[in-house]
């Protein structure tokens, strides 16, 4: 059984599967981009919903003056 571990790019954190190809609830990775030397970093849950949080504010602050 072979369960694998990813590192968020961001904080540092890691999270271990489970289940063999189980993967990581709530991870993704930022397609498009090279932070500290990694392309396509994995971000954690955490740092994904800070990012999100900063992506939909850009919207907002673009469109406020409607």
């Amino acid at each position: 059984m072979i369960l694998r571990t990813i590192h968020c790019d961001i904080c540092g954190a890691t999270s271990t599967e489970n289940q063999p190809n189980e993967g990581w609830q709530g991870w993704g990775a930022i397609h498009g981009i090279v932070l500290n030397g990694m392309s396509n970093p994995n971000v954690c849950a955490d740092c994904l919903a800070k990012i999100a949080t900063f992506a939909v504010s850009l919207v907002e602050v673009k469109f406020s003056w409607y």
